[in-house]
C-alpha cells in the first residue's frame, strides 16, 4: 500500500503535460501539413489525419500500458531461456531483414524502409531503437565492471550494432545509422567507458559514414548542398532553401493556421522531415519557442529521472531513452534550420509517422515508470562514477 501511495506522489504529472501538449499540437500540425497532399493523393483532406488518429489511439494505449508495466520484467535474469533483451533484438533484426523480401518490403524514393503489414505500413528501425534502449541497460549491467575496458566498452558493444548498422545501410537510413552510433558512444560514456575508446569509436563512425558517403554520390551532393544550397537550388539544395523560406515568412506570429505557401509542394516532406518549417511558417517563432520548451522540459525531466534513480538498470534505461529522444529532436532541428546536413529523421509527436509515434509513447511511458519508481537523492552520478573519480 505504501509503495502504491509512493508511486502516486511520484508520478511526474510536469513531465505528462509536456508529452500530451506536445502530440495534440502534433495533431493540428499533421493536419495542416498534410491535407494538400493527401487530398490529391487520396482524394480526402483528411486521410493522413484519420491515420495518425488511428495511430494516436494505439499510442496512448501503449503509453499507459508502458507507465503501469513491471520493469523487472525488462531484466536479463533467465537462466535456461533466451532474455527478454535478446528475443526483442533478434526480433528486431528480422524485421529489417524483411524489409528485402519482395511484396513485405515498401519502397519510398530511393529508400527501402518499411513493411507493408496488412493496412499499415511499419518501419523496423523504430523498433530497433526500443529494443536497443533496453538490450544496452541490460548489457550495462552485466559488464558494470568491465565496462572500462577495451573489450566490453568498445569493442563488443559496436560489434553486436554492427549487424543493424550494415541493414540500416542497405536500405539505405544513413541517419538512424549516425544516431544510433552517436547515441550509444554517449550511453557507453555515462557508464564509465574510457575516454580513449569513445574517441576511437566515434573516428570509426566517421570513416564508416565517410565510405558510405563516397559509395553514394547522392550523400556527397547533399554534403555540398548543406555547404551551400543556392549551387543547386533547383535540385538538392531545394528543401533547405525552401525550409529557411518557411521561417523566414512565419516571422514571430506566422501567417496563419493553413496559411502556409512552402508546403504547396515546395516541400516534398512537409508533413514528416520538414514539419517544423510549415509549424514556423503558420505559426510563427513564438510556436516554435513553445515547442522546443517541450522537448526542453521532456528532456531534462528525463535527466533528473535517470540522476536520481538508484537501480543500476532502470537508470541505464531511463539514460538509454532520454539520449536517444534528444538525440532525434536535436537531429532533425537541426537539419530543418539547415545547420545540419538532410537526413530522413522525424521530430516526434509532431512529424507523421505511425511506428515512430507508438515508440516514442513506449518509451517515454516506461520513462514516466521509472519516474513512479525512483528514489529520489540515491543515484550514483550523472556522469558516470568513474568519469567524476577521474576529475577528482
Amino acid at each position: 500500500m505504501i509503495d502504491e501511495t509512493q508511486k502516486r506522489l511520484n508520478f511526474d504529472y510536469f513531465l505528462v503535460s509536456a508529452i500530451l501538449l506536445l502530440w495534440i499540437f502534433g495533431i493540428a500540425v499533421i493536419y495542416t501539413t498534410s491535407n494538400q497532399l493527401a487530398n490529391i493523393k487520396y482524394g480526402d483532406a483528411f486521410y493522413l489525419l484519420k491515420k495518425h488518429l488511428i495511430f494516436s489511439i494505439l499510442g496512448i494505449i501503449i503509453f499507459i500500458i508502458a507507465i503501469k508495466f513491471d520493469i523487472e520484467k525488462l531484466k536479463d535474469t533467465r537462466i535456461h531461456t533466451l532474455p527478454i533483451s535478446t528475443i526483442l533484438l533478434i526480433i528486431a533484426g528480422l524485421l529489417l531483414i524483411c524489409v528485402f523480401i519482395p511484396g513485405l518490403g515498401h519502397k519510398a524514393g530511393n529508400a527501402k524502409r518499411w513493411l507493408n503489414l496488412l493496412f499499415i505500413k511499419f518501419q523496423p528501425s523504430e523498433f530497433l531503437k526500443f529494443a536497443l534502449c533496453i538490450f544496452y541497460a541490460n548489457y550495462i549491467i552485466k559488464y558494470n565492471r568491465d565496462i572500462n575496458t577495451f573489450k566490453y566498452g568498445l569493442l563488443l558493444p559496436f560489434a553486436i550494432l554492427l549487424p543493424f548498422i550494415f541493414l540500416l545501410l542497405l536500405q539505405p537510413d544513413l541517419g538512424t545509422v549516425i544516431m544510433l552510433g552517436l547515441w550509444l558512444c554517449g550511453l557507453l560514456f555515462i557508464s564509465g567507458t574510457k575516454i580513449t575508446h569513445l574517441c576511437a569509436s566515434l573516428f570509426s563512425i566517421l570513416m564508416l559514414g565517410s565510405l558510405f558517403v563516397l559509395k553514394k554520390g547522392y550523400n556527397i551532393e547533399r554534403l555540398l548542398v548543406y555547404w551551400d544550397p543556392w549551387k543547386d537550388a533547383l535540385g538538392k539544395g531545394f528543401q533547405p532553401i525552401h525550409s529557411m523560406y518557411a521561417f523566414s515568412l512565419g516571422g514571430i506570429f506566422g501567417r496563419g493556421a493553413g496559411e502556409s505557401l512552402q508546403k504547396l509542394f515546395y516541400l516534398p516532406e512537409a508533413h514528416t522531415d520538414y514539419a517544423l518549417a510549415i509549424v514556423a511558417e503558420e505559426f510563427g517563432l513564438l510556436a516554435v519557442i513553445l515547442l522546443i520548451t517541450c522537448y526542453s522540459i521532456i528532456i531534462m525531466k528525463g535527466i533528473i529521472i535517470a540522476y536520481s534513480t538508484s537501480d543500476r538498470f532502470k537508470r541505464s534505461l531511463a539514460w538509454g531513452i532520454i539520449s536517444l529522444f534528444a538525440l532525434q529532436v536535436l537531429i532533425n532541428i537541426g537539419v530543418v534550420t539547415a545547420l545540419l546536413p538532410p537526413k530522413g529523421l522525424t521530430l516526434p509527436f509532431i512529424s507523421y509517422g505511425g511506428s515512430s509515434l507508438l515508440f516514442t509513447f513506449a518509451m517515454l511511458g516506461l520513462l514516466i515508470n521509472l519516474s513512479r519508481q525512483k528514489e529520489a537523492g540515491k543515484g550514483v552520478g550523472s556522469l558516470g562514477i568513474r568519469h567524476l573519480r577521474a576529475i577528482k
